[in-house]
């Protein structure tokens, strides 16, 4: 009975290992993305403007093996600065983004963290003559991970990725927060 149990206990345990090796060669995201800007350095008095922006977030990921790939980020946030009760300017963000990305794969369940650097542009446009006042091209960078949830071999889930991300304005690097959520398609295994 004991030689049993160990058998059946390490044929568990290469089967386990033998579905972690399923790495696909390359991760597709896709989906809606939350952004809500450092305002206090837009008008050089440090008051808070409310200002959420909404948009898209989409990223492609090349495996290089079960734990590490190089993540391509892109992003677009629109939103509108509303002080007193009207529509002052409309302002979108549209980031590029490269760098590493660690993956945890425990079957369904992948955990993720990522670093990316890059370029994000900031355009204001006032929403009475849509005549532009502002825009900047700036170094950006984002901390941050998440989780995915495998639906099967080709379609996952990404419930959550949370991230801090800085951009570098006036000189000023201002602290932004982005939260992603959509799915991912995988392609390829390695």
């Amino acid at each position: 009975m004991k030689k049993l149990l160990l058998v059946a206990v390490l044929l568990l345990g290469f089967s386990i290992m033998a579905v972690a090796q399923d790495t696909p060669v390359a991760e597709i995201f896709g989906g809606y993305s939350y952004f809500r800007p450092d305002t206090s350095t837009l008008d050089g008095d440090d008051e808070e403007i409310s200002l959420n922006m909404h948009g898209w977030n989409a990223s492609v990921a090349l495996n290089g093996n079960n734990y590490l790939a190089f993540l391509a980020d892109f992003g677009g946030y629109y939103g509108q600065i509303d002080e007193e009760g009207e529509v002052d300017a409309n302002v979108k963000i549209h980031s590029i983004m490269f760098g590493p990305k660690a993956s945890f794969r425990m079957g369904k369940v992948t955990p993720f963290v990522q670093g990316l650097f890059g370029y994000a542009r900031t355009t204001a446009t006032s929403s009475i003559n849509d005549e532009e006042f502002e825009r900047e091209n700036s170094f950006a960078m984002a901390f941050g991970g998440g989780i995915d949830i495998n639906i099967n071999d080709v379609v996952a889930i990404r419930p959550a990725q949370v991230e801090y991300f800085g951009i570098k304005l006036g000189g000023d690097m201002t602290n932004n927060f982005r939260y992603s959520a959509g799915i991912i398609f995988k392609l390829g295994k390695r």
